[in-house]
């Protein structure tokens, strides 16, 4: 293990991030935050006869339970989470265990939202970043070792982690003041890899790009100008991660994928330098993309309810569609019978009944080949009653809701139909004071 930002021995070694009273701490369980960690460990111990990679809140409240610790175990293979209020104890996220090996690099994150007080553990795997388990948050607010700290849990006067402390290293921890999403973490990774001017960068297609065109498909990647000009590269591809070598010896900067590719799917890819005169290979990050070939983002989106039957339909397509054969109607199996043509543009305007469920799908044309898109459905709502054909003496409105602890309140309004104006609000039912009325509905 090398090229890490800090190395703990697994005695007494720990690092505090940040002192000082809990207001001032960002993960002090008042707003959102995310934390994440890179680490690599060799402990093969599970639970508490792990290591402690980090912890927030005072382990001397609640019987224990007043912090959130994470742990890694089985060569930093697998994580757990423990004493958060109880409810994470002991669970174990192991999603990492088919892919690392002894002494790897690996990604942890955890997630917070004030607003529901929940935490999320996630991982860094295959490139794509999973959840693990969640929880409410509990920690405890007026103890003094409040702050996060790395290779060591806070002292614990029930002695439940004595000596479980951290053999290896961190290169990476970072404190967000919100939460971060799956994507934002999967960027993360590239934060901890060295610089060095032979390692493949920039590529294309970019890193989690989707609907790429799946023909005649042209890998690319730069190196930086100072790198040898003899470096020769391998390329590693497939559906699954990780991928497999595919080519060696590559002198160029760019690689022909296998043709064709299938279309509306996941492919991994990575590059490796090899320089001349260096003993190590250079990698290059582990990228992955989703080719295109299918129709998408429908509107009215799929198992929508109460359409109105003016509603257009629109959908995305891919750039290197020509055009796309529209099918339409109330079969659940749209196909030659319901064809209503072929056309350039994304849009579409059905002729539309009352309550009726309807089912569409939209084939790319692509190459002047079709390419069989999902079906998608919604359901148009019932047809609007004329408040003055129902004879009614007045009619009420609802103005201004607002909330007061747990009650609702809202100001009832009464118009006569003769007087009956554009004002915002629902029209409820007949009412026949004269006076408008305050209700409190709890």
């Amino acid at each position: 293990m090398s090229g890490g930002m800090v190395y703990f021995d697994g005695t007494s070694d720990y690092v505090n991030v940040g002192s000082g009273t809990w207001s001032s701490n960002p993960c002090n369980g008042s707003s959102n935050f995310t934390i994440a960690i890179a680490y690599a460990s060799s402990q093969t111990g599970e639970g508490e006869g792990g290591a402690a990679l980090a912890c927030i809140g005072d382990p001397s409240t609640g019987g224990g339970q007043g912090h959130l610790t994470i742990f890694t175990n089985n060569n930093g293979q697998y994580i757990d989470c423990w004493y958060v209020d109880a409810v994470l104890d002991g669970q174990q996220y192991s999603g990492l265990s088919y892919s690392f090996s002894d002494g790897n690099m690996h990604y942890c994150f955890i997630t917070y939202n004030a607003g529901t007080d929940l935490v999320q553990l996630y991982a860094i795997d295959g490139g794509s970043a999973v959840s693990g388990p969640s929880g409410t948050l509990g920690i405890n607010t007026t103890g003094s070792n409040i702050y996060p700290r790395l290779g060591r849990a806070h002292n614990d006067p029930y002695n439940d982690f004595a000596g479980v402390e951290l053999n290896g290293q961190i290169s990476l921890f970072a404190i967000w003041n919100r939460v971060l999403t799956t994507a934002e973490m999967e960027d993360v990774e590239d934060l901890c890899v060295p610089p060095n001017p032979c390692r493949p960068s920039n590529v294309s297609p970019a890193k989690n790009e989707e609907h790429v065109d799946y023909r005649n498909l042209t890998l690319d990647w730069e190196v930086e100008g100072s790198c040898n000009p003899s470096t020769t590269y391998d390329a590693n591809f497939g559906e699954s991660y990780p991928p497999s070598l595919q080519a060696s010896g590559i002198s160029n900067t760019y690689w022909d994928a296998p043709t064709p590719l299938d279309r509306d799917k996941w492919y991994y890819w990575q590059i490796i330098a090899h320089v001349p005169g260096e003993p190590d290979p250079v990698e290059g990050g582990e990228w992955k993309f989703k080719t295109g070939g299918k129709a998408w983002n429908p509107s009215q989106y799929n198992g929508e309810g109460s359409v109105l039957i003016s509603a257009q339909l629109s959908w995305d397509g891919d750039t290197f569609a020509d055009s796309y054969n529209v099918y339409f109607g109330t079969d659940s199996t749209p196909y030659a019978s319901e064809s209503k043509g072929n056309q350039p543009g994304t849009t579409f305007n059905p002729t539309l009944d009352y309550e009726n469920t309807y089912y569409w799908r939209i084939d790319e044309v692509i190459g002047g080949v079709p390419q069989t898109g999902d079906i998608w459905h919604f359901t148009t709502g019932a047809q609007a009653t004329d408040p003055a054909s129902l004879d009614f003496d007045e009619i009420l409105f609802i103005r201004r809701p607002s909330f007061a602890d747990d009650h609702f309140y809202t100001e009832f309004i009464n118009y006569k139909p003769n007087v009956l104006r554009s004002d915002n609000g629902i029209f409820r039912y007949n009412f026949n004071t004269t006076a408008p009325h305050d209700y409190e509905l709890s």
